[in-house]
């Protein structure tokens, strides 16, 4: 049975939960197999779980529920119609969650944005988060700009 009100314990835990913001300080080139997305720059940080410096992933240091949410901007002139472009969360260094999307030219614009949104389950102690983009079709450069973020926050116990 659930509860319609939640105990004071989760209460606090919800209003003490880790919540960040990450973004990439810059261009992101070479694109070629999985590869991880530098965010690099902190927005927000409440509990200092989120590493912009060394390992770019979220480690939630309280046992959870999570949302988990990322965006990316695809830049680049070189792309073919119907290239498929993925964006993925991984949990412990493993493709947890992905997305694709085709390529498709707009008049002279190849800008192709992806986002991925997920709920997922942290034990506050060793599980973490990263973002991974791929162009399934070419192992060639494309860019991400800086248009592109990774966020997430408690959103309760498990």
């Amino acid at each position: 049975m659930s509860k319609i009100i939640p105990g004071l314990d989760e209460i606090i835990n919800i209003l003490n939960g880790s919540t960040f913001i990450a973004t990439p300080n810059g261009l992101q080139a070479n694109i070629t197999g999985w590869d991880k997305v530098v965010f690099d720059a902190e927005g927000l940080d409440t509990n200092s779980d989120y590493d912009h410096v060394t390992n770019y992933r979220f480690t939630p240091t309280i046992a959870g529920q999570y949302r988990l949410s990322c965006a990316v901007l695809w830049d680049w002139d070189a792309f073919v119609d119907d290239d498929r472009l993925s964006l993925a969360i991984y949990k412990n260094g493993s493709l947890y969650r992905s997305v694709q999307a085709k390529a498709i030219k707009t008049g002279t614009l190849w800008d192709i944005s992806q986002t991925l949104s997920i709920v997922a389950d942290a034990n506050g102690t060793t599980d973490y988060f990263e973002v991974f983009v791929r162009n399934e079709d070419r192992d060639t450069g494309a860019l991400l700009i800086t248009s592109s973020w990774f966020d997430g926050n408690f959103v309760g116990r498990v």
